[in-house]
């Protein structure tokens, strides 16, 4: 950033709107952190309980913590180039590209 004032200086638009932007994918993937942390220890949960219990606890509570993750990772999809975008997006994978 200070590259970026440097060139514009401190109040320019340009270098407001791409610290916004970097302060949004910062964001987005620190919630993708916390939320495989959470993840991680409902694996270990499982290992406790019997196969019913495990199957409820997929379904009400594994499930919807990954279609979180997943709807922020599609957030980031969309706004990361996919130069540097490192896994296939969503619909690479659907079509097999």
């Amino acid at each position: 950033m200070d590259r970026l004032r440097g060139l514009f200086g401190d109040e320019d638009e340009a270098v407001k709107a791409q610290r916004d932007f970097l302060r949004k994918i910062a964001t987005r993937l620190q919630s993708i952190l916390v939320r495989l942390v959470e993840l991680d220890g409902y694996n270990e949960s499982l290992k406790a309980m019997p196969p019913k219990e495990q199957a409820r606890f997929c379904a009400e509570t594994i499930r919807p913590a990954l279609a979180a993750v997943r709807e922020v990772v599609d957030e980031l999809e969309e706004r990361v180039d996919a130069g540097l975008w490192p896994i296939p997006r969503y619909w690479e994978m659907l079509s097999g590209l």
